[in-house]
């Protein structure tokens, strides 16, 4: 798995977790 794909992954899930207003870091 590319180590872009994944930041992209994690970045993404960042941006949706922050939109919903739940931030589990």
């Amino acid at each position: 798995v590319p180590l872009l794909l994944s930041m992209g992954e994690e970045d993404r899930a960042l941006t949706k977790a922050t939109e919903s207003g739940d931030t589990d870091l």
